[in-house]
């Protein structure tokens, strides 16, 4: 079995690499015909980014909560791979978390999902197809079946926020909460006992 400090090393790498291949696709799609960073990422209107990326956020949160009474608990339970978050100090916690919601935000949705809504022509093909693709390459931490669901609809969501939106930060911090606020909350619970 890999250490703790062996599976936090990969997932800093995987982050870094998912961070740089999204910076390099919008570069190639936008940046690089002339569009700046910011027009080509959207970044704009703090309100929107907190307001509707919160929004979305708890309300994804609320979804899985009453998800989660309703199926049996072998679907619901996963405890296969966050036992090395489990230890960490809340800080690195929130900064690996911020920095996988930015990666993987402007990987597939900035990057892979502009392009499939271009290659197939249709928003609703581009996003599903990303949504597939960013759910089944988080299967392999998840075995239960709820889980894998959830990630499918999350993707999908996110998907629709940033074609709506056109404001991958809104997308990254509605991931950043979801990410992180189950931590927050199961750490307080850990303390309060």
């Amino acid at each position: 079995m890999r250490s703790s400090s062996d599976v936090l090393r990969q997932l800093w790498l995987l982050k870094g690499i998912e961070a740089c291949l999204g910076l390099f696709l919008v570069w190639i799609i936008d940046v690089h015909h002339g569009v700046p960073w910011g027009a080509a990422l959207g970044i704009r209107d703090p309100v929107q980014v907190f307001g509707l990326g919160t929004a979305l956020a708890v309300a994804m949160i609320a979804v899985e909560s009453v998800l989660v009474r309703f199926f049996p608990e072998q679907w619901v339970v996963d405890k296969r791979w966050l036992h090395p978050l489990d230890d960490l100090p809340r800080f690195h916690l929130f900064v690996l978390m911020g920095i996988t919601a930015m990666a993987e935000e402007l990987l597939f949705r900035a990057g892979i999902q502009r392009i499939a809504v271009d290659l197939f022509g249709l928003p609703a093909l581009g996003i599903s197809a990303t949504a597939v693709l960013f759910a089944f390459l988080h299967f392999y931490s998840h075995k239960a079946i709820l889980p894998r669901l959830t990630i499918l609809g999350i993707a999908l969501a996110f998907g629709w926020t940033y074609w709506w939106t056109a404001n991958i930060a809104v997308v990254a911090w509605c991931h950043f909460l979801f990410n992180s606020l189950p931590f927050v909350f199961k750490k307080q619970k850990t303390v309060n006992l």
